[in-house]
């Protein structure tokens, strides 16, 4: 069953991330929930609005004001308005940042595509350049050439916009709408039809072919119809030729001369290249990064368990009497004669919002000789590795933190970074937090252990952090982006193969003539390729290395912009160096497949190819 306010199953709105694999909410019979262990159970109340706030601010401050009041009459553990409930909004807002991200995507491809259309047509145009100009003396306009040339483009566009269309609405609806159940809990998907959807990906996809097609058609078909006819097509005075050495050898500067006949052609494959292999870029460095991140906590956790201690609640708001008692209860209760516990105390305050949004900070008291938190602490604090990289905080510098749910704040200064991954905490003396927080000198608020404690009742544990929790984000990334990120790198290597076998076949329908010609005199098919599929192959591993530092501080932006505004918490960045392997050889055995079909190209070419239209 789907609840409204439960889309995105998030065990503790403070979490960083829901946990679908581990966590669910039912709905069960008064027969059913009694039958569930009683000490566990919680009560939460809820309430609505007898006029609904007109907009979020309002919304904001009603109940900001409601939780003042409350705070005055009972002590508040948790209050989550509904414009703060990542139950509600999560799913949305991360439908919301997909869609952005498809969109974006959708519409680089089309643009990278409208531009190789553009070259293709540049091409057909130096071909048919005698009877462009032919026609034009015959009185066709430049428009109605324009529209000649650019009518094939946005058909296929068109087509292909229908067709995506028609798949998207019947067989493929299942495989988008199987990722998001994979991942929320959502009600029963009906298909709805969406004319923004429509407008987005069929309209849009229709009119940047149009622009950026016409610009080119204007561009080349500016000549007069002398010069067509002439098939002098550059507006500029021919540059000489560049002078290439002699000791290189006849093959070597040929090829060369081939690379800088064609360099316009090989700064647009360069773009499809970075573009392709960004996209193939992400789709391998997420597994990476999320399997050094579970390597990483298991490696720097602060002990194997964190028992986090709860007061019962009758301790706190039950008779004077009452409290008493159960105060004594918990105090006794809470002992252990585990050998690996320490005591610590903990408090939690919440960042500043700004760049990121505001998220829970836990400040860990510990003792000053801790055999878990090795840090010289003294007076000052420590911030873990997953605070500093996430707010780029150095050692001297001062932090903020503010009450959750009052204004009041701290402020801290930092002393080191404790080498911590596992989440956005602050470490200091406990006798320091309890000073600070006026929490009283005995408080502390759970145990590091390194076995597990038995003899402290389960009422009086709130919560256990172990291995399993710590890595909870990772394991439902994996799962929620496993299949896409399958989708994505399919994607960028279909990329791959359009764009190279677009601008390699450009090439060899460009040297036609000369390839006929070396036929006839005497070189092979394996000779002739040498020299023009060997061209482009070189150029193809110059810039698939040329795009990998790029496509590196491009991705540091992104996945940093990503984890700022998308998540709280901090996974690290991790590139395993076999990655920058694995996209080099996908792009060269892309190309590879490719220069295969090009070779076949090169054998059908007629040696009478090189009698006709002789310049």
């Amino acid at each position: 069953m789907a609840l409204s306010d439960y889309s995105a199953l998030f065990q503790n709105n403070n979490d960083t991330m829901f946990d679908a694999v581990k966590f669910g909410v039912a709905i069960v019979t008064d027969k059913d929930f009694e039958a569930l262990n009683q000490v566990k159970v919680q009560y939460n109340y809820a309430w609505i609005y007898d006029k609904k706030p007109a907009t979020e601010k309002k919304e904001k401050k009603m109940a900001e004001d409601l939780m003042e009041d409350m705070a005055d009459v009972v002590t508040i553990e948790s209050f989550v308005p509904q414009y703060q409930n990542q139950s509600i909004h999560f799913t949305g807002d991360d439908m919301g940042s997909d869609r952005a991200m498809i969109v974006m995507l959708l519409y680089i491809v089309m643009a990278i595509l409208a531009f190789v259309f553009g070259i293709t047509i540049s091409n057909t145009i130096r071909k048919e350049a005698g009877v462009i100009g032919t026609l034009r003396a015959s009185g066709y306009t430049r428009r109605e050439l324009i529209l000649h040339y650019m009518a094939l483009p946005v058909v296929i566009t068109l087509i292909g916009a229908l067709v995506g269309n028609i798949l998207g609405y019947t067989v493929l609806k299942q495989v988008c709408a199987g990722m998001y159940y994979g991942s929320y809990s959502l009600p029963t998907y009906v298909t709805v039809w969406n004319a923004e959807a429509f407008w987005m990906t069929t309209v849009v996809p229709v009119i940047i072919m149009l622009v950026i097609n016409y610009g080119i058609l204007h561009y080349k078909l500016r000549l007069s119809p002398l010069k067509f006819i002439r098939r002098d097509l550059s507006s500029r005075k021919q540059k000489r030729a560049v002078h290439l050495s002699t000791k290189l050898g006849i093959f070597r500067r040929f090829r060369l001369r081939v690379i800088f006949q064609n360099i316009s052609n090989y700064l647009v494959l360069f773009v499809g290249i970075i573009f392709a292999n960004l996209l193939l870029f992400f789709g391998l460095l997420l597994p990476s990064v999320l399997n050094h991140y579970q390597e990483e906590i298991q490696e720097n956790m602060l002990a194997k368990y964190q028992y986090m201690l709860e007061v019962p609640t009758d301790a706190i708001s039950g008779s004077k009497l009452e409290s008493l008692l159960s105060l004594m209860q918990y105090s006794n209760g809470t002992k252990t004669d585990n050998k690996t516990a320490e005591k610590f105390s903990a408090y939690a305050l919440n960042t500043i919002p700004g760049e990121a949004k505001s998220e829970e900070v836990v400040l860990y008291g510990v003792e000053p000789d801790s055999k878990y938190i090795k840090a010289d602490l003294g007076d000052g604090v420590y911030i873990s590795t997953a605070y500093a990289d996430k707010y780029q905080v150095e050692p001297g510098d001062k932090i903020t933190l503010k009450e959750k749910y009052e204004r009041k704040r701290y402020t801290f200064k930092v002393k080191g970074v404790y080498d911590y991954s596992g989440a956005i905490s602050v470490f200091m003396s406990r006798d320091k937090l309890n000073e600070t927080f006026d929490l009283g000198s005995d408080y502390y608020a759970g145990y590091f252990a390194n076995t597990k404690i038995k003899d402290i009742d389960e009422k009086y544990i709130g919560s256990v952090v172990d291995l399993e929790a710590l890595t909870k984000v990772s394991r439902q990334l994996d799962v929620s982006m496993g299949n896409m990120m399958g989708l994505v790198n399919g994607f960028a290597i279909m990329i791959y193969m359009i764009v190279i076998y677009l601008l390699s076949k450009i090439i060899i329908e460009k040297n036609a003539q000369s390839i006929s010609m070396t036929k006839i005199l005497g070189y092979t098919n394996g000779e002739i390729s040498r020299l023009y599929i060997m061209s482009t192959m070189v150029v193809v591993v110059i810039e698939l290395l040329l795009s990998l530092p790029i496509e590196t501080v491009v991705m540091n932006v992104i996945f940093r912009v990503m984890m700022m505004e998308s998540l709280t918490g901090w996974i690290t960045l991790w590139i395993d160096p076999k990655i920058y392997v694995e996209m080099f050889l996908v792009g060269f055995i892309t190309y590879v497949a490719v220069a295969l079909l090009e070779y076949r190209k090169i054998k059908k070419v007629p040696m009478d190819e090189a009698l006709k239209n002789v310049e």
